[in-house]
């Protein structure tokens, strides 16, 4: 019965490609249409789609580098270690907050990953989200995405900055933004006027034992992700996750390091450290907030 009522519910979420979202056009802001492998505007600019079924809505002028975004070592580590489901109770966190934030609604939900990188939490909110939910994800790396688009073929991704988003203003109920930076201007001109806004940092003591082993002298993390309780949003909700994770094999240990910052700040000598490690024991430590569009 389990399995009857999961993929029920997995191909009611399901949506063609790009038929449901309300992506507009980078060049000159117009919405996108879809016709065959194609999205085009009224003014006559196109994008295909790739053959992964995503399509890159990022410009060149939009890039401060030739490959933007995480590397294909980055993300391939992300998605093995996060597909290990050490990072599950976060998931099933913020799939607990949009429930009870949304527990009322009717309507189908448009919901955003922005930053979605290679698209694990994407999918397994996806999976936990009650309400009948439009998911997309926009990464600016492209290697991401493809990993992205290649394996959850129900959600749709595609490549753009977050400092110009191709979405239609007021066209999201909710922007998931997990260890990725936020352009406060641009996510309150896509949410609509009950919007939220869901943001994942690293609390102080995320990662402490992995960077004991990396730094002579570790510090907390600054957890502040920016004054979003100005112009634009107020904060509704503030909330810690804090566990404790056991790591017994070097492949994981690994994945997590390259994963983050550190395996690309780290002296060789450090480096080497953590790759003989075969265990690990480090906090994970997440603050997580919610705020609303005023």
């Amino acid at each position: 019965m389990f399995i009857i009522t999961f993929l029920l519910k997995t191909i009611e979420k399901r949506i063609m490609k790009f038929d449901s979202v309300s992506l507009s056009c980078p060049i000159c802001n117009e919405k996108l249409e879809k016709e065959n492998k194609t999205l085009h505007c009224s003014n006559g600019h196109s994008f295909d789609l790739a053959k992964e079924g995503y399509v890159n809505l990022l410009l060149s002028n939009q890039k401060k580098s030739k490959n933007p975004g995480d590397n294909k070592l980055m993300s391939a580590s992300r998605r093995e270690f996060l597909n290990s489901g050490a990072y599950f109770p976060l998931v099933e966190r913020i799939a607990q907050l949009i429930n009870e934030k949304y527990k009322d609604n009717v309507s189908p939900l448009a919901v955003v990953d922005a930053g979605c990188g290679e698209g694990y939490y994407m999918d397994s909110i996806n999976k936990l989200v009650k309400n009948t939910t439009n998911f997309i994800g926009f990464d600016m790396s492209r290697d991401a995405i493809k990993l992205a688009a290649k394996k959850y073929k129900e959600i749709d991704f595609f490549v753009a900055s977050i400092n110009n988003v191709p979405l239609l203003s007021s066209s999201t109920d909710c922007i998931i933004s997990i260890f990725s930076p936020i352009n406060e201007k641009e996510f309150a001109r896509i949410l609509n006027d009950n919007g939220i806004l869901i943001t994942v940092t690293p609390n102080k003591q995320h990662l402490s034992g992995l960077a004991n082993i990396i730094y002579d002298k570790a510090k907390e993390h600054d957890s502040k992700i920016g004054n979003l309780e100005g112009e634009n949003f107020d904060l509704e909700k503030n909330d810690i996750l804090t566990f404790t994770l056991n790591l017994d094999n070097n492949t994981d240990i690994m994945n997590l390091f390259r994963m983050t910052p550190y395996y690309y700040s780290s002296s060789k000598e450090k480096s080497e450290k953590v790759n003989e490690l075969t265990t690990l024991e480090t906090t994970i430590d997440f603050e997580i907030n919610i705020f609303r569009k005023k």
